[in-house]
């Protein structure tokens, strides 16, 4: 790895080297904190409830000589196809590349509302299957992803809020202005709601067969002067 990195760094410089190197240690370390957390879940508890001590030891030695290498390989085979999508993101959309990788993105922030509370009235199973609930529906696309919560009786209203404009994707993570709007949309939006930007309704406009605007409603949001006008997004 270090022999890497060193090649990389040659390419790249220091500093971009060693930030990628936090990236990826911090990404590795969620994917086996997930996969231990799904062993320890659903193959060791209800082993160790009947004591059975060898058989979890035979499924860890079955999942360490079996399924590991095929999970290292699905891993390089994925990461190679998100560099494709996200290099034809890119390219589709005639993204001029700049020092600070600055390029025009939709960026999304939802909520389910009232989960703090209602996260605390939980027990650890209920809990667990809200949680799961979200994480299965939580990659579609807004509307849809609306439409599925208030279809999940496991799961509190959603709320959503969608900007659009220049934002600096770097270190995996997406910042600026348009990203802070998104955030704060989404607290102002009411449960089972979406709530976008001006610009987002001015590139989406012509589109009424998918696509309705309510609004604009003028919004007064933490970090921005004056009031902000965003209109409500719903099926055309």
């Amino acid at each position: 790895m270090l022999a890497v990195f060193r090649s990389l760094g040659e390419l790249v410089g220091t500093e971009r080297i060693v930030q990628l190197v936090r990236i990826i240690g911090a990404a590795t370390a969620s994917m086996a904190e997930a996969e231990t957390a799904l062993l320890r879940s659903s193959v060791e508890a209800p082993l160790v409830d009947s004591q059975d001590y060898v058989e979890i030891a035979r499924s860890y030695v079955g999942v360490v000589t079996d399924m590991l290498p095929q999970l290292s390989d699905a891993i390089d085979t994925l990461h190679r196809h998100h560099l494709d999508s996200i290099g034809r993101r890119y390219s589709d959309s005639g993204a001029t590349p700049s020092s600070t990788n600055t390029v025009d993105l939709t960026v999304g922030f939802a909520d389910l509302s009232g989960y703090t509370s209602l996260s605390g009235r939980l027990d650890a199973d209920a809990l667990v299957a809200m949680i799961d609930a979200f994480e299965s529906i939580a990659f579609d696309l807004a509307l849809d992803l609306v439409d599925a919560a208030a279809a999940d009786a496991r799961l509190p209203p959603l709320r959503v809020g969608l900007a659009f404009g220049p934002v600096i994707v770097r270190g995996g993570d997406m910042y600026g202005p348009f990203v802070n709007l998104a955030a704060r949309l989404c607290a102002a939006a009411r449960p089972d709601t979406i709530v976008v930007s001006d610009g987002l309704e001015r590139r989406l406009r012509p589109l009424t067969d998918r696509y309705h605007f309510a609004g604009p409603d003028h919004h007064t949001l933490a970090g921005f002067s004056g009031v902000v006008p965003a209109y409500r997004l719903t099926r055309g």
